[in-house]
């Protein structure tokens, strides 16, 4: 449901979302994991019964907090992110001993949640015998050189990894041999230098993972990978420059090119290169994302033929026009000095990239709503073409001194050789904060006719998002405007439901969530789900409270032409780390096929 408190027995974690990444990853890096820094390897031992003296560690306390028994069998634990799970499913205290007999009962039942470290075999070998993983978010699996600590057995343990999984390393690399048991997953995220080695005689990537990212990538790093995953079935790779400012950042598309099954490329704000162009014909990618400059244009892009969308930074002046002409092909053209978070950032104090020869061809300030300056500049050009119309988006800027400013963003619609505009700003809504002015092509009233968006940056402290919607009149011929669908923040559409979710924070531990549909041309809210925890003194007097229980409560409103016509309440008490009953009613809340549970 999005909070960060873990609710026992609900059956996944749901997560509000915040904001739109866009359709594609970001991740926060962490740097490259120093061997000092990581858990010590997990391992069982069975301590000298009649030797007092001795203390075990785990995770990294001493164990003299219990007397230890005679006779009884202790397991040395010191991987801090398993460890922490098991003294709160036994209910003890840290630093106490632990028993082989005590966790026996608790063999496939400890249930494992968050992002899970593995350091070494010893860890996969308490995992399979104690442990219930299927509500783990993310693994994280740290390997030694040359697999030092591993079995073979242990490693066929890497196959039961269904979720996301993060590969890092003690000394920066890995042995490509651990790479053929990641069977499990479907997406991979690499945080080293490369792999060594070959992954093994008959030995292949798998071919369930569809989707790889490297961090911390530079020129010189990763090559040994992505040789290794020529001819595999990876069909998202997104690339992240993770180098000192200064010096180039390329990504050369040789490296990839027996990548055939690869549909989505992205090099983030590495600089595109090509040795050789025709290398390129066989791959089937649909969508690239990167930069590029003069000295690689973008000519080679006609070797990509199943090509759909390009997104690139453009960072000097050059011929864009085989781009304009290829029929059918979306485009996100950014006119920058270099790529970085937020747009605003985006010029740092350079002169833009300004393409008089591409202005002309736009023929943008030529429309009559624009009144803009000679120095102002065409700042994101975006394309699309659905149904022989042709929607494209100018977002003009301009500069006093250090600021960048707005001039203007609008919205041109040829069709049938006849033009209009759709403009945002005449309409007094006005745009937020880190804003990017993505458009986006979606059926939005679910007709069966795709309508427009435009993202209109954050707005609040919350950092809430909204969109402007025109949808397709057929009767009209023409986009109009939708109000309503201004007022939904941070809207999701739903197809298969035929709903708009809508999802917020209302503070560091309460959030919210509404479902509209949309009804005789408006967007109208249906219903309204609330969650929040309560005070002490919010607590109904007649609740039996467990200790070191939390009290939630849920509300849920239903609406009927615009107001409240109904309500409903759930509270309970909920104990971390123990199974909880929920109130009649109120567990649909977290099914995944629910009316509610299908939000993520």
């Amino acid at each position: 449901m999005g909070r960060e408190k873990d609710m026992g027995n609900r059956k996944g974690i749901r997560i509000g979302v915040f904001l739109l990444a866009g359709m594609f990853f970001t991740f926060w890096i962490d740097g490259r994991v120093e061997g000092a820094g990581l858990e010590q390897e997990t391992q069982r031992v069975q301590m000298d019964a009649e030797d007092g003296e001795g203390k075990a560690h785990n995770g990294g306390m001493e164990s003299g907090k219990e007397k230890k028994e005679a006779g009884r069998e202790e397991i040395i634990l010191e991987n801090e992110s398993i460890l922490e799970e098991v003294y709160k499913k036994l209910g003890k205290q840290p630093g106490s001993p632990l028993y082989k007999d005590e966790l026996e009962e608790m063999e496939g039942k400890l249930d494992l949640q968050g992002i899970i470290r593995v350091s070494n075999g010893s860890d996969m070998d308490f995992l399979k015998n104690y442990c219930a993983i299927n509500n783990v978010l993310e693994w994280e699996v740290v390997f030694s050189p040359d697999l030092e600590g591993w079995t073979e057995e242990q490693l066929e343990g890497l196959r039961d990894f269904r979720q996301r999984v993060k590969v890092k390393s003690l000394d920066g690399t890995v042995s490509a041999a651990a790479l053929p048991y990641f069977t499990g997953t479907s997406e991979i995220i690499f945080e080293i230098d490369d792999v060594t080695g070959k992954m093994g005689e008959g030995r292949v990537f798998p071919e369930q993972i569809q989707s790889v990212s490297l961090y911390g990538f530079s020129e010189e790093k990763y090559k040994n990978l992505l040789n290794c995953m020529w001819e595999s079935e990876v069909e998202t790779l997104s690339v992240h420059y993770g180098g000192l400012e200064g010096g180039d950042r390329i990504f050369w598309m040789d490296q990839v090119a027996g990548m055939e099954s690869m549909k989505y490329l992205d090099v983030n704000d590495n600089i595109l290169r090509v040795r050789d162009a025709q290398s390129l014909k066989k791959m089937e990618l649909c969508g690239l994302c990167g930069t590029v400059d003069k000295e690689t244009g973008v000519v080679f892009l006609e070797k990509l033929s199943e090509l759909e969308k390009v997104t690139l930074a453009v960072t000097e002046e050059m011929d864009l026009e085989p781009l304009l002409e290829r029929e059918g092909l979306a485009l996100r053209l950014t006119f920058c000095q270099k790529m970085v978070e937020f747009e605003e950032d985006i010029f740092d104090g350079k002169g833009a990239v300004v393409c008089d020869g591409l202005d002309e061809a736009l023929g943008w300030r030529k429309e009559k709503s624009v009144e803009s300056k000679k120095e102002d500049f065409l700042a994101i050009y975006q394309k699309f073409i659905d149904d022989g119309r042709k929607i494209e988006c100018f977002s003009v800027r301009g500069r006093e001194g250090e600021e960048m400013y707005n001039v203007k963003t609008f919205l041109r619609v040829t069709d049938k050789g006849q033009a209009y505009i759709l403009d945002p700003e005449d309409e007094d809504w006005g745009f937020g904060s880190y804003r990017q002015d993505y458009v986006s092509l979606k059926d939005i009233n679910f007709d069966g006719v795709k309508d427009i968006t435009l993202d209109m940056g954050h707005f609040g402290n919350q950092g809430s998002t909204y969109e402007t919607g025109w949808i397709w009149e057929e009767e009209q011929g023409k986009y109009i405007l939708c109000n309503s669908y201004y007022q939904i923040v941070n809207p999701q559409v739903d197809s298969e439901h035929k709903l708009v979710r809508s999802s917020w924070r209302n503070w560091a531990a309460s959030h919210s969530w509404a479902i509209y549909r949309y009804e005789k041309g408006e967007f109208v809210k249906k219903s309204e789900l609330t969650e929040e925890p309560l005070q002490e003194d919010e607590i109904p007097e007649d609740m039996v409270v467990p200790k070191g229980a939390e009290v939630w409560r849920w509300v849920e409103e239903i609406y009927e032409n615009g107001k409240v016509a109904e309500t409903k309440s759930f509270v309970i008490a909920c104990v971390e780390g123990e199974e909880n009953e929920y109130p009649e009613g109120c567990e649909r809340f977290f099914e995944e096929d629910s009316y509610w549970g299908r939000q993520s």
